[in-house]
């Protein structure tokens, strides 16, 4: 069975401002947040890159060592993939008992590096956890099994462009809890606009998100369209067929598609084929949102594919400035939107 780490991913931004004894105080939001999520008896992590890296977090470093009645444990070195036994190390030593992780990706990295940042945080939930074994009856059977479950409660990561991909990346029950894109503030701590992405599991969940996307006259693409049964839904939902387009590489299912569903363009392409996409017709640099429904990402694996693709649209269609939505069905980009969090939402 696959489960959802619990671990929380709070990514900072920009400077939070606040009042106290009359006086105006400024704090990096990461460090404000060492603040608010390390408890008393907290365990913590700091991890550090070179000896430049002593200011990372802006005094944050000193808020954990007040806030927790625990000395924190200072990670140093020139390379943290270089170093994983030493982490192993710590979590071994504190017997996977870490509660909180703070770091700064560009002290370490040199640059604030998406992909390296999500892989290296990939990395440090798969150290500090533990594996327990758990026991399930039936009537003729006993069954040991092993499952993972994250001690490490919260990493608090300083970075622009993980704060802003936090912002962007949305599972489908909390959009559709949150009242759509209607109801969705995709400005707010980058002053820009940002495509906000979806992340549905299961067909069903993934058209449930048509009347929070679609509108009437909206033009929509569907990469994946498959035999065009949700491209027929987005289609009645935009009342206008004509600026509804799938496609699929399978020529079976755009033949299929064209022949059943008269007045929407179905054509045969590849998802990652983006100029081929672009080549479509001349408007179609103006969609307002795309599905995506592809194999290979629809699973609990295909993190950094699903991730790769859904860039690459964002980056070909952003120049419009229409695009407001991208929907995926993928599990695994469903288990990344939940643990992501920018730090305007927790401290809103």
């Amino acid at each position: 069975m696959h489960c959802i780490d619990i671990c929380e991913i709070f990514c900072a931004y920009d400077v939070y401002f606040y009042m106290h004894t009359n006086l105006h105080y400024c704090l990096s939001i990461s460090a404000f947040l060492i603040s608010k999520c390390v408890n008393k008896n907290d365990t913590v992590l700091i991890i550090r890159g070179t000896e430049k890296g002593n200011k990372s977090y802006d005094g944050g470093e000193s808020i954990a060592y007040q806030t927790s009645t625990k000395q924190p444990i200072i990670f140093q070195g020139s390379s943290v993939w270089e170093s994983i036994h030493d982490l192993v190390q710590i979590a071994t030593t504190n017997n996977n008992n870490v509660h909180v992780i703070c770091l700064e990706p560009s002290n370490l990295h040199g640059n604030d590096l998406l992909f390296d940042s999500i892989a290296l945080i990939k990395l440090l939930q798969s150290i500090f956890s533990s594996k327990i074994p758990s026991t399930s009856i039936t009537s003729t059977t006993t069954t040991t099994t092993t499952t993972t479950t994250t001690t490490t409660t919260t990493i608090l990561v300083k970075s622009k462009l993980l704060a802003k991909h936090a912002k962007s990346f949305v599972n489908v029950h909390d959009f559709i809890n949150n009242g759509g894109l209607s109801n969705s503030d995709n400005t707010k701590s980058t002053n820009e606009q940002i495509v906000q992405v979806v992340s549905a599991v299961g067909v069903e969940s993934f058209r449930d998100t048509i009347p929070y996307v679609v509108r009437p006259n909206s033009r929509v693409l569907e990469i994946g369209c498959h035999f065009g049964t949700t491209t027929s839904l987005i289609a009645k939902a935009t009342q206008t067929p004509n600026t509804v387009v799938g496609i699929d590489i399978g020529k079976v299912c755009i033949d299929r598609a064209t022949k059943k569903y008269n007045g929407i363009q179905f054509e045969v392409m590849d998802a990652w084929d983006t100029a081929s996409i672009l080549k479509l017709h001349p408007s179609s640099s103006s969609f307002d949102a795309i599905y995506v429904d592809v194999g290979g990402i629809s699973g609990a694996d295909g993190l950094f594919e699903a991730l790769g693709l859904v860039r690459q649209l964002i980056n070909a269609y952003k120049s419009s400035g229409k695009l407001q939505c991208i929907v995926v069905k993928s599990r695994c980009l469903r288990d990344h939107s939940v643990v992501y969090k920018n730090s305007d939402d927790y401290l809103r």
